[in-house]
């Protein structure tokens, strides 16, 4: 598609429609072109043609200015110097006990926990996270206190003079763990099981641990775990030869723009001597991934434990 069709339009059964770009430089400029291409009528594929009801509340269904003020204020607690301390907070000792637990993840799904449904499960599960947060908020508010944590943060932040009503940080607290609860953990499965499937490229980061830093960027590009973002056009844009009308909906697809030929050579090859920190797997311009720092410390961790505990990797299963 993105030599045949750069700018691919896509109607469902259902009439709706959108407009698919797939080429990094275009795929760069819809997720930075704020004006052009807002996040404030919904950012997700799966919910095409529904206004999203959190627009202009949840962080990442709101514009600049709004959304810059808000994202500042929380992006102080996460830029790479300040989450550098935190690897220092789990004591060594306390690593073999961390990796039993999570260990234990891996089992199937408990189906006490299942409400018909995955759909119908994942919504109320949604909606009791943020009720909790709205609790916890009120909570907090009336009893006072600070233990540092990121919701406390969120508390503190002012936007024009305003703090953040309960609502506010209950959505941006879930939108934070929601991201830090896909991208990290599908990097991780998808990383190790290129590695698997290539021992000839885990051998070169066991013998040059160096190597992690590129491995983390490599696995980004490869995996691309949030595979696309969706934006609405303000008013008729021309890109990558076509025009996308006033008010359709454009999807960046993240996976295609890690592997466009005209940045990465031999981009179907996982390599993990490339350079890959062009890659978008946490989005690019304003809606840029707020945890990008967190999780690129997470991944290096967990890749030098991976070389420290394992000489050879193989899968446990089909």
């Amino acid at each position: 598609m993105r030599a045949r069709a750069p700018l691919h339009h896509q109607v469902l059964p259902d009439g709706r429609e959108f407009w698919s770009v797939t080429r990094y430089d275009d795929v760069c400029r819809v997720l930075g072109e704020h004006q052009r291409f807002t996040s404030e009528r919904g950012t997700v594929v799966t919910h095409l043609g529904v206004d999203d009801v959190a627009a202009g509340t949840l962080l990442t269904s709101t514009d600049p200015p709004r959304h810059t003020l808000v994202r500042r204020a929380i992006g102080a607690r996460l830029t790479a110097r300040a989450v550098a301390p935190w690897r220092e907070r789990i004591p060594e000792r306390d690593w073999d006990e961390l990796v039993q637990l999570t260990a234990m993840v891996t089992a199937p799904s408990d189906p006490h926990f299942r409400h018909g449904s995955e759909a119908a499960t994942l919504a109320i599960a949604h909606h009791e996270l943020v009720t909790y947060v709205k609790e916890w908020a009120a909570r907090r508010r009336s009893a006072g206190g600070d233990d540092g944590s990121l919701l406390d943060h969120l508390m503190t932040v002012r936007v024009a003079g305003a703090p953040l009503t309960d609502e506010e940080i209950a959505l941006d607290g879930y939108s934070i763990l929601l991201g830090a609860n896909v991208t990290t953990p599908h990097t991780v499965s998808g990383t190790v099981l290129a590695l698997i499937e290539r021992p000839e490229q885990f051998g070169k980061v066991q013998a040059d641990p160096s190597l992690v830093p590129n491995l983390v960027e490599e696995g980004l590009r490869w995996t691309s775990a949030a595979c696309n973002f969706m934006r609405y056009a303000v008013d008729d844009v021309r890109i990558a030869g076509g025009t996308i009308p006033a008010r359709g909906a454009v999807v960046a697809w993240i996976g295609s723009a890690n592997r466009d030929e005209s940045q990465f050579a031999d981009p179907h090859t996982f390599d993990v001597t490339r350079n890959a920190s062009r890659q978008v797997a946490f989005g690019y311009g304003p809606h840029y991934c707020v945890g990008a720092p967190l999780a690129r410390l997470t991944l290096r961790v967990f890749f030098k434990e991976l070389l420290r505990r394992f000489g050879s990797l193989s899968s446990g299963g089909s």
